[in-house]
């Protein structure tokens, strides 16, 4: 084996020198600059691409304090920006508003959507003031390249005075694309739209209602949608939504599919009524702020059926049915039947702290859920970051507490981020830094499949200079404190090479955009390619694996993210591996 190391260092020597490749910051106290400059860039998102990489989307203040502009770049797998000018998605000429919007005297942070579909473009739902004088959605894709692909400025989902928000978009595995939103429609709706690959809306005008307020089901809210197969949508959410602390909240979910006609929608699941996930009445988040939305949001992923058919999935949401809050998982099959015991699993059975927020991610390989949470004592004093793996029977594999992938301890962890890894899984999360409630730092763990912390020093810094991340002051709001939670804070996973995280920062003015990779080891930088095959450890077997890749052109091969194949990769893979990361 040595020789054959050897003789592939001949070869990159006869080849010539390695070029010069740029990459990530190995300093979690610098990290790299996406976004800066006067005014504010924020509400970050970011996409995966596959081979590695990521799109990464965010707001930008244009003419302040009015004027907003969605944009879009490409970040390659060594932190270069792939297009030198960014793709201005929305113009400010449209007069796009970041503000928050005040519903039944409650404030709303209105959310966008940013995803890859299997060609790999970028693919935003958004919403804006362009008509109206009131939120319409809107949809554009993205080539690989850099080019809007649909009508300029985007798709007009919708065209009237209702109040939307929150759209969300999936890529089905059709070819085609879906919209989600939320309308304050006469009763309130979830509407969806699909659109072709062409960009043109298949539905009727303005998207149709799929699921209605009614006495039994008051208005829908916090939705979550994803992929089902031949084409379907799995959208999840929660039954009612009001300001009253004494209103029932159940979790419910529906697969909707094209009707023959293919002109409209209709639901698969219970005869096309909605399942039943949770009777349990889903209570009102009490936690302080930041980031904490006054009412849970459903997590959603996909997951296979009990003998691996496609097309069922897995949630996770949290309630107080035990006195106090805690997260509960449900597993559904292909044909909607709730697989686990009652109204879902609870990830751990101590009653004298409480669990809130969770992120999910499902291992296909291992066929289990992985769910995190925040983990609260009685006193809401502590707080950390609980886990817990549940296998295909819902049985808790890491005994009825859970684990802690974060120590219990003072300021508040919120704002999750999960992704399998490896046998394992990742979380990353925002942190209080000291006692301060608006300046936070990001952090992250790996959890190995016995319930062992993998990253050496078990916690991992991905952003160790404090400033404010999660809370902006935009100039239209007028909340009485003056700033509005924003949901700013996302992950791009790219394992086996790492991940990239983003968040907004207002480390130098309001706010800009800040990234980091962190590789496989836990650190900051790019090196994570030395464990190319996922397998958790650095070995010869990743040689062999990327060599075939490369030999066949598999876009995992591009090791230094430039979009090419070359013989520079091999230098990039070898230098991650001899640096043993």
């Amino acid at each position: 084996m040595r020789a054959f190391l050897g003789g592939v260092a001949c070869v990159l020597v006869a080849v010539g020198a390695a070029p010069s490749v740029a990459q990530w910051t190995p300093d979690a106290a610098a990290n790299t600059l996406v976004a800066g400059g006067a005014g504010i860039q924020a509400k970050v998102r970011l996409s995966p691409v596959a081979g590695g990489g990521s799109y990464v989307s965010w707001w930008q203040s244009e003419d302040a304090p009015v004027y907003w502009s969605l944009r879009l770049n490409r970040l390659m797998r060594d932190g270069a920006r792939a297009w030198p000018a960014d793709v201005i998605v929305a113009n400010a000429a449209a007069t796009t508003t970041l503000g928050a919007t005040t519903v039944n005297g409650s404030f709303y942070d209105v959310n966008y959507d940013l995803k890859t579909d299997a060609q790999g473009n970028a693919v935003l739902v958004w919403t804006d003031f362009r008509a109206f004088g009131s939120r319409n959605v809107f949809a554009q894709r993205i080539s690989p390249a850099g080019a809007p692909e649909w009508v300029a400025g985007g798709v007009a989902l919708t065209n009237d005075a209702t109040f939307k928000r929150d759209p969300r978009v999936v890529a089905t595995s059709d070819g085609r694309y879906a919209a989600v939103w939320f309308a304050s429609t006469s009763p309130p709706t979830l509407r969806m739209q699909v659109l072709s690959s062409a960009g043109a809306p298949m539905l009727v005008a303005g998207g149709q209602a799929i699921v209605t307020a009614t006495t039994a089901s008051r208005p829908p809210d916090r939705f979550e949608a994803v992929a089902g197969e031949g084409g379907s949508v799995i959208v999840a959410w929660i039954r009612e939504f009001s300001t009253s602390s004494s209103a029932t909240r159940w979790v419910a979910a529906q697969k909707f599919a094209f009707e023959p006609s293919g002109s409209s929608v209709g639901g698969v699941w219970n005869g096309g009524q909605p399942v039943t996930v949770s009777a349990q009445n889903v209570g009102v988040q009490t936690q302080a702020a930041p980031f904490a939305t006054n009412y849970p949001r459903v997590a959603l992923a996909p997951a296979p059926g009990p003998n691996g058919e496609a097309g069922g999935c897995v949630l996770a949401f949290f309630d107080a049915r035990s006195g106090v809050q805690n997260v509960y998982a449900q597993r559904l099959t292909p044909a909607g039947v709730p697989m686990w015991a009652g109204d879902g699993v609870s990830v751990s059975t101590d009653a004298s702290r409480s669990r809130i927020e969770p992120a999910i991610t499902f291992d296909s390989a291992g066929d289990a859920l992985w769910v995190f949470c925040r983990e609260i004592d009685a006193g809401h004093g502590t707080q950390g970051v609980l886990v817990q793996r549940l296998d295909s029977s819902g049985a808790r594999a890491f005994g009825d507490a859970g684990l802690l992938a974060a120590p219990m301890g003072a300021g508040l962890k919120f704002a999750l981020r999960a992704a399998v890894s490896g046998g394992g899984a990742v979380v990353f999360w925002a942190q209080d830094a000291g006692t301060a409630p608006s300046v936070q730092t990001i952090a992250g763990a790996r959890v190995g499949p016995s319930g062992a912390l993998s990253w050496p020093g078990s916690i991992a810094s991905v952003a160790l200079t404090p400033s404010n991340k999660i809370l902006v002051q935009h100039p239209l709001d007028t909340s009485p404190s003056g700033s509005v939670a924003r949901d700013g804070f996302a992950v791009a996973f790219g394992y086996p090479t790492g991940a990239v995280v983003a968040w907004q920062d207002a480390r130098s003015d309001q706010t800009d955009v800040y990234a980091q990779q962190l590789n496989t080891c836990g650190t900051p930088g790019l090196l994570g390619l030395a464990d190319i095959d996922g397998s958790g450890a650095r070995a010869v077997d990743d040689i062999f694996f990327f060599l075939s890749a490369w030999f066949a052109s598999d876009p995992v091969a591009d090791a230094n993210g430039d979009g090419v194949r070359d013989v520079s990769d091999i230098f990039a893979f070898l230098s991650a591996w001899f640096a043993g990361c």
